[in-house]
């Protein structure tokens, strides 16, 4: 029989996006983000190595743009390139958008003497693209702040997103499951900021009016899986502390899944 003919990425509903990302040192991991550029419909993040360096996201609606980002403690922040399905091929009748992504890693400062410029001491960079948190570098000379929570030591990211939810609400985002990357910490911090509250300027868990240096802490770990109501919080009522899993998927309106139905997807 002869083959039906394959449809072009300039008709197609879904289409995917093919990538790999070379220049990741040896004991390096980063994240790339794939989200909708305009909506918040969609996000999902990879975690790529120097081993492997590839990833593939599939089921993307072909009506929108999706910005491609990559990040990692310790590279350059890249502003995030938009693709949609125009950019894409034909691959086995799949519309495939091909991309490369190149990591480049922040040379280090140290400082030599102890009348250095205290200026030199950290660096940050930043800048507006098609994401949500945007590109940012930071360059320490120091180590990165390390939080203490319950006994255990939590590295506070170098995202601008993480300090301020740290600053401002107590929360500390901790990488005990999915990467917080700079994506999903602007959207909680985006959330938190659009909840009316007068208690201060911290999280206003039980009605008390916290203020200053008094936050209660709390530690926010990002869970792949499916959570009841999307979030559990566990009350430690002794240190006054909480332990926050939310799930990913909290963070779309809509995760899109493609099916077949009758033979059409």
């Amino acid at each position: 029989p002869t083959p039906a003919p394959q449809p072009a990425c300039e008709s197609a509903t879904w289409f995917s996006i093919s990538g790999a990302v070379s220049g990741i040192g040896a004991a390096d991991s980063m994240t790339v983000s794939i989200g909708t550029a305009v909506a918040d419909t969609f996000l999902e993040t990879h975690t790529v190595t120097a081993s492997d360096g590839t990833f593939v996201v599939s089921g993307l609606n072909a009506s929108r743009a999706h910005f491609v980002k990559l990040e990692g403690s310790g590279y350059v922040g890249e502003p995030s390139s938009v693709v949609d399905a125009l950019d894409g091929a034909n691959v086995g009748g799949e519309c495939v958008v091909t991309t490369a992504l190149t990591a480049t890693a922040v040379q280090a400062r140290r400082r030599l003497t102890a009348d250095d410029d205290e200026s030199d001491v950290f660096e940050y960079h930043w800048t507006t693209d098609a994401s949500r948190g945007g590109a940012a570098t930071a360059r320490y000379i120091v180590s990165p702040p390390e939080i203490v929570f319950e006994n255990e030591t939590v590295t506070l990211g170098a995202d601008q997103a993480a300090g301020t939810l740290y600053q401002k609400y107590g929360v500390v985002l901790a990488d005990d499951g999915e990467p917080w990357t700079s994506e999903y910490a602007a959207r909680l911090l985006i959330t938190l900021e659009a909840v009316p509250s007068n208690k201060g300027t911290c999280m206003d868990w039980n009605g008390v009016d916290y203020t200053g240096d008094s936050c209660p802490l709390s530690k926010w770990t990002l869970s792949p899986m499916h959570l009841q109501d999307d979030i559990v919080i566990t009350e430690n009522a002794t240190s006054d502390t909480r332990r926050v899993t939310i799930a990913a998927a909290a963070f779309a309106h809509a995760t899109p899944q493609v099916v077949s139905l009758d033979g059409v997807r």
